[in-house]
């Protein structure tokens, strides 16, 4: 990951190559906001890299861009053990404010996020909302698997294949099933 982004030592500008910036990164990059992204207490220095770039991102209107870089920073503040809550918050409101542009995906990741903030109770709505609409099999399963896991209260990492595959637990969990089309 630490070679996923550069980063200027003189202007603090953050891309996959520093040397391609643009006329409106340029501007970006003299924003207060731009300068604190990422700034507090204990932040390690990759983790800040990705906010920065998840600033000129989101300001740049490339709000999909922003929430994996965010996704990122999330995952470098797990493996230094500290609280990425913040980060998944944001995260989760950028692919809020995308609304209906948001694609399966995109839904599926808030409601990881949701999950891994402690957001369980909306996270079980989100994910009763994606099922009850029409979803290829692997995203129903993962969705099921996010809602077992937000029912349990678990807040830790899943993986893929985890997702996929819930083991079955004890306990009652009403999981919405769509009914098949005719056609």
């Amino acid at each position: 990951m630490a070679v996923w982004l550069q980063e200027c030592p003189n202007c603090l500008y953050v891309a996959r190559d520093i040397s391609s910036a643009d006329a409106q990164e340029s501007d970006t990059i003299r924003h207060v906001g731009f300068i604190e992204a990422g700034m507090s207490e204990g932040m390690p220095d990759l983790a800040t890299r990705f906010m920065r770039r998840a600033y000129i991102d989101e300001q740049i209107g490339q709000p999909r861009e922003a929430i994996k870089r965010l996704l990122h920073a999330a995952w470098v503040l797990d493996d230094f053990e500290r609280d990425a809550t913040s980060v998944r918050v944001r995260a989760a409101e950028m692919i809020l404010a995308i609304g209906e542009a948001a694609d399966t995906e995109l839904r599926l990741l808030r409601l990881d996020l949701l999950r891994r903030t402690g957001a369980f109770k909306e996270t079980i709505s989100e994910a009763d909302r994606l099922l009850r609409g029409q979803l290829e099999p692997d995203y129903r399963k993962v969705a099921i698997g996010q809602r077992w896991a937000a029912f349990e209260k678990r807040t830790g990492a899943i993986s893929l294949g985890e997702a996929k595959n819930p083991v079955p637990r004890r306990g009652q969990l009403r999981v919405i099933v769509s009914p098949k089309r005719v056609e």
